[in-house]
Order: C-alpha cells, then structure tokens, then sequence
C-alpha cells in the first residue's frame, strides 16, 4: 500500500491477528528522519511510550474506516511529541 510517494507501507496477519507491519520509504524521504525521531522519544520516556501504546490498541480495537483514519487519528500524538521533544 502507497501511503505517499516513496512511502510504502505492509502489514502481515494472521489469522485475523496482525503479525508485521513495515514502513518502506524511498532513501532520503522525509518521513524517515521524522519516524525515526519519533523512535527515539518512545525509547527514551517510558510514560510516552506507554501512552502511545494504549492510543494504538485503542485505534486497532475501533478503527472501521481503514488505515487512513487510523494515522490520522494518531498523528496529532505524534505531532505534539516530536514538538515537545525539540524543545
């Protein structure tokens, strides 16, 4: 699946159960140095990783309209994140 030009994404389950997920993008796309940022801080605050954790089960439990809602249901965590983080 294309979730933007250079970036793609694939999800593997499994008897209903979701088993892999893996974001591919082009070298040099912007999301790269975003997502890996946004690793960085789960690594680094337990508490944030904890809340990030308990959006995305809450999102997968609720989620009916595919993965389009569901990153933009979870991107103004993100957001708030990486800006608190450059701070």
């Amino acid at each position: 699946m294309d979730l933007s030009q250079g970036h793609h994404f694939y999800r593997r389950d499994v008897n209903g159960v979701r088993t892999h997920k893996v974001h591919v993008c082009r070298s040099g796309h912007w999301q790269i140095a975003r997502m890996l940022r946004f690793r960085d801080l789960l690594r680094q605050d337990p508490d944030l990783c904890a809340r990030y954790q308990a959006l995305k089960l809450h999102l997968e439990a609720t989620n009916q309209r595919g993965i389009g809602d569901y990153l933009a249901l979870k991107a103004p965590f993100i957001d708030a994140a990486l800006a608190l983080g450059q701070g």
